[in-house]
Formats: C-alpha cells, sequence, structure tokens
C-alpha cells in the first residue's frame, strides 16, 4: 500500500479498510461526546453540555473544511495532471 498523497482524496478504499484508522476515529468521536455530556469530565475539563443549534455549527465546519479539502485537491488533480 502506497502513503496517501496531498493530491489523493482521503475517501479512497484503503483510508476505509484501515482498521487502525477507523478506531480511532471512532474513539475521537466517543471522547468528545463524552467530555460534553458526563458531569465529572465537564468539570475536569471545563465544558458544558452543548445544544442542537452547537452540534450542528460543528458538524457544519467539519463538513465545509472536508468539502473544500477534497474540491481543492480535485482542482489540483485537474490543473496539475501527474506524470506517468
Amino acid at each position: 500500500m502506497t502513503a496517501p498523497g496531498p493530491r489523493q482524496s482521503a475517501f479512497r478504499r484503503e483510508t476505509i479498510a484501515n482498521g487502525r484508522f477507523n478506531l480511532l476515529m471512532l474513539a475521537a468521536v466517543a471522547l468528545t461526546l463524552l467530555v460534553t455530556t458526563v458531569p465529572l469530565l465537564q468539570r475536569i475539563f471545563d465544558t458544558v453540555d452543548l445544544g442542537g443549534d452547537q452540534w450542528r455549527a460543528c458538524l457544519v465546519a467539519v463538513a465545509a473544511y472536508v468539502a473544500l479539502t477534497e474540491v481543492g485537491k480535485f482542482v489540483l488533480r485537474r490543473l496539475q495532471p501527474e506524470e506517468a
């Protein structure tokens, strides 16, 4: 398996088939939810419960970042084709 380059999409078979990557992403999401919902962790990390609008803002920001990154990579691949 070749290492992904800055021009390759994140939505490739190799990315999705990477069990360790999937586990780490699941852990990141779980920890994010825990630190914003469990009272003990809220006190330790000085966080508060997020409402629906706040969660939507977070999801929109992440989705926009991923979309813009993928569009940028697509444009880069079209403007500068790889040499064979």
